[in-house]
């Protein structure tokens, strides 16, 4: 996979990462805790494009992510399209307490397919799993399902959790998601 490298800079790698799904599903709740590390309970829904900023460290490199957060409704479709020209990732996300956003994940994945470069890496992320255990609409095992018959690694989260969803980042690179 390629990526932009600035040697001598403040990181190693700088990955530019599309976050898409349906309006509502959380990806920008999710955007905000991996950027700010903080969770705003009522958030303005994204029009166009959102852009925020995420650091770590991995393997002794410094990592850069550039998360560009789209807006999940179909107006927006045409402006974010652009984005995905580029991208080093895809986190494709849905609420695991909506189950119609689950459903539209196939006209996600195309889309990715029609727009980004062969062979993306992408991530299907179940959003809001602290609301999963009384209001939970897809399971663990289905969305896993789906997943694997894309070829593409599954995480549950919440933007509410600090902790659960920063582990869950951090545990990303792992997985070879970016490096």
């Amino acid at each position: 996979m390629s990526s932009s490298s600035a040697p001598g800079g403040d990181c190693d790698y700088i990955f530019k990462i599309i976050v898409i799904g349906d309006s509502g599903v959380g990806k920008s709740s999710l955007t905000v805790r991996l950027s700010e590390d903080v969770f705003y309970k009522d958030y303005a829904s994204t029009i166009a494009i959102d852009f925020r900023m995420h650091q770590m460290n991995y393997m002794d490199k410094r990592v850069r992510l550039q998360i560009w957060d789209t807006a999940g409704q179909e107006r927006f479709q045409s402006v974010a399209t652009a984005f995905y020209r580029g991208a080093n990732g895809v986190m494709l996300c849905f609420d695991l307490t909506h189950r119609p956003s689950f459903l539209h994940l196939d006209q996600w994945i195309e889309r990715v397919r029609q727009q980004a470069l062969p062979g993306i890496p992408c991530l299907l992320i179940g959003c809001k799993s602290d609301e999963a255990r009384s209001a939970r609409q897809v399971s663990k095992e289905e969305a896993t399902a789906w997943a694997q018959q894309h070829g593409i690694s599954y995480i549950e989260t919440s933007a509410k959790r600090r902790k659960t969803c920063n582990m869950r980042f951090r545990r990303l690179p792992k997985r070879s998601f970016w490096i």
